[in-house]
């Protein structure tokens, strides 16, 4: 099942990564309005496993706001367009010695 997992994620990956490379070949023949809302960022954080679950969880709150637009177009304003929006929380440095038993758990 895991291996499934990391399969489907792999191609995910390729997916967004490839939607940016399109994003960006057709950038400057966008509208300005559009080209400063849309953009790339990232931010490294120092955070426990729960501190991240509640910084997600915030996000998925903040973009369900959203959601009744994707079925009823008339609930989409004039002016919006389909965006996507790609969320990737990656803890880096390898497993900390004290968490290495509880990770197969999961």
């Amino acid at each position: 099942m895991r291996e499934a997992t990391d399969q489907i994620n792999s191609v995910m990956v390729a997916l967004y990564l490839q939607r940016a490379q399109d994003y960006l070949a057709i950038r400057a023949d966008e509208p300005a309005e559009w080209r400063a809302a849309a953009g790339f960022g990232d931010a490294l954080l120092h955070v426990t496993a729960a501190e991240l679950g509640e910084i997600t969880g915030q996000i998925d709150a903040l973009l369900a706001r959203y959601d009744e637009r994707i079925a009823d177009p008339a609930k989409r304003p004039p002016g919006s367009r389909p965006v996507t929006f790609v969320q990737m929380a990656l803890p880096r440095g390898g497993v900390p010695p004290h968490e290495t038993t509880s990770r197969d758990e999961s």
